[in-house]
């Protein structure tokens, strides 16, 4: 496990992972905050080899973050969290994105990337 994150009744796991306690969980995990039980939400595009290694929950959407390069969306995704698909949201770092935190309706990163989309980071 590499990051985690916590939403109103759920804690979210991220790594390196295709299974949690035998469960299809691939790379990232839902599990009950009360119970500790795995929920059958899964990430449904995380098809890569790529670990995850940071999440951030605002309103509807989790954000995701991590090494992949050969998402739809490398590297940075949102994700609705009540269908587990991907949001439309393309901010396209050019390297690994390690953390990230929500502050005020903004997103912070945290990483090896020097861009996000044509802007360069300093």
């Amino acid at each position: 496990m590499l990051g985690l994150t916590v939403g109103p009744n759920e804690l979210y796991a991220l790594g390196f992972f295709r299974t949690v306690g035998g469960v299809a969980q691939n790379r990232i995990s839902r599990l009950d905050k009360v119970t500790g039980n795995i929920n059958t939400w899964i990430y449904k595009e995380n098809e890569n080899d790529s670990s995850l290694r940071a999440a951030a929950i605002f309103g509807s959407n989790i954000y995701i973050g991590g090494d992949g390069s050969s998402w739809r969306q490398a590297r940075l995704r949102s994700i609705d969290i009540a269908s587990g698909i991907p949001t439309t949201w393309d901010p396209k770092p050019n390297s690994s994105i390690k953390s990230m935190m929500i502050h005020q309706n903004t997103l912070y990163l945290g990483g090896s990337f020097t861009q996000i989309g044509t802007t360069l980071i300093s």
